[in-house]
């Protein structure tokens, strides 16, 4: 086990130790400051291990999500924020596919995620676009009926969740964008109760630190998935060249 574990922090690169530890102290000072519940703490630390190691596209991830969004809704719940728990439930439900598709897969003993894919069509981006704006509606009347705290952000990070969750499944690196749209929207909807001065939402700044980790996290994840899916077209371009060459041999 350890020597597993060993192996994943292995090729953690300078930024990456460098993000794990700003989150790592700014949660912890913080939360003994603020005299944080155990779920806050946990749960912050728990989602900066996940989305570092989403980034580089480690399988395991994968468990950290599902564990992260599993603390993040009973979070949530307790703020009220509706717009957050709809969401997460949404990411529990992609992590458990996920997660049953890697442990069922044909590359199950690869500890790497492939994020290649083939190039998105503009039919359908334009798609994604339509359903986004319809989502988008419907989440607005939904969070209006259940009086979810700052509604427009609420309504706007849930249809940006949604979608990126789309390109999660699709695993394109497109996601990452989603994502990083979605956590500066998630960091005013938690300084929303830091503004009005409630004990509760003061408690719950930890989590405002992990989601500026999540950022740094994201834009580094866009480009290192975007880089590996050039890698893998290559390779695969490779493959198809060597096949024909062995063809012509025979």
């Amino acid at each position: 086990m350890m020597q597993k574990i060993k192996e994943y922090f292995a090729n953690f690169s300078l930024l990456d130790w460098v993000l794990l530890a700003f989150a790592s102290l700014s949660i912890t000072i913080s939360s003994i400051l603020l005299k944080s519940s155990a779920l806050t703490i946990v749960c912050s630390l728990t989602g900066v291990i996940y989305v570092i190691l989403w980034a580089k596209r480690y399988k395991i991830a994968l468990i950290f999500c599902l564990v992260y969004v599993s603390l993040y809704i009973w979070q949530s719940v307790n703020y009220q924020n509706w717009g957050e728990v709809i969401q997460s439930g949404f990411s529990l439900i992609v992590a458990i596919v996920l997660i049953f598709l890697w442990l069922f897969g044909k590359n199950n003993d690869n500890k790497k995620l492939f994020s290649a894919t083939q190039k998105l069509c503009w039919q359908e981006w334009v798609v994604v676009s339509f359903v986004g704006i319809g989502i988008t509606i419907g989440y607005y009347f939904l969070l209006k009926e259940l009086n979810t705290p700052s509604l427009y952000l609420a309504t706007s990070n849930l249809s940006l969740l949604t979608i990126s969750l789309y390109f999660m499944i699709r695993r394109h690196y497109a996601m990452f964008l989603f994502f990083l749209l979605s956590n500066l929207l998630q960091i005013f909807i938690w300084l929303r109760p830091v503004f009005t001065g409630s004990n509760i939402g003061i408690e719950s700044i930890p989590l405002i630190f992990s989601f500026f980790t999540f950022l740094i996290s994201n834009v580094r994840g866009f480009f290192e998935w975007r880089k590996t899916m050039k890698f893998s077209k290559t390779e695969i371009n490779e493959e198809l060249n060597n096949e024909k060459k062995h063809k012509g041999e025979i």
